[in-house]
């Protein structure tokens, strides 16, 4: 696939996931279909990092549930790709924290970044990111610069838009 049909594929799969009135239990099977499996860790980074994402996102996706929910106001779904390369350099429409671990990244997957906006583009949600095209499916791998550190995504504070069920 290329970078745009991926690039409308992740607005579409984000569009549906975060959908405000899904029941708040579907949101979570639908979620969990984006946990990332013990391959998708060697498909995004190289070892040793491969590893310690492996270790660091087993206790994301192992606990509770994870949500994605987008604020019912704010309905589009607006979205930024970026390879390890480009967020090397500091991709636009992503957070700066990647750039420390994007030489660890490998240089395929397509990283995607997104904000939810109102239909008038006067308010935005704020940025959000770690879906990932690994090559075969999509993950969901939230600020890797926080996790790899060892920090806890545990709260909304620390990724809006991510909650527990």
């Amino acid at each position: 696939m290329t970078r745009a049909e991926l690039t409308r594929q992740a607005r579409m799969l984000l569009r549906i996931a975060t959908d405000p009135s899904m029941p708040r239990e579907l949101s979570a099977r639908t979620t969990a279909r984006l946990a990332p499996a013990e391959a998708d860790f060697t498909r995004l980074f190289h070892a040793p990092l491969a590893a310690q994402a492996r270790l660091r996102y087993a206790i994301l996706w192992g606990t509770t549930p994870v949500v994605l929910r987008r604020p019912a106001d704010l309905p589009e779904v607006l979205v930024a790709a970026a390879t390890a390369d480009e967020l090397a350099t500091g991709a636009p429409g992503f957070a700066t924290g990647y750039r420390a671990y994007a030489a660890w990244m490998k240089p395929e997957p397509l990283w995607i970044s997104w904000r939810f906006r109102d239909p008038v583009g006067r308010r935005m949600g704020p940025l959000l990111d770690g879906l990932v095209w690994t090559g075969e499916r999509w993950v969901l791998l939230p600020r890797p610069w926080i996790v790899l550190r060892g920090r806890p995504l545990g709260n909304s504070a620390s990724h809006p838009g991510v909650s527990r069920a």
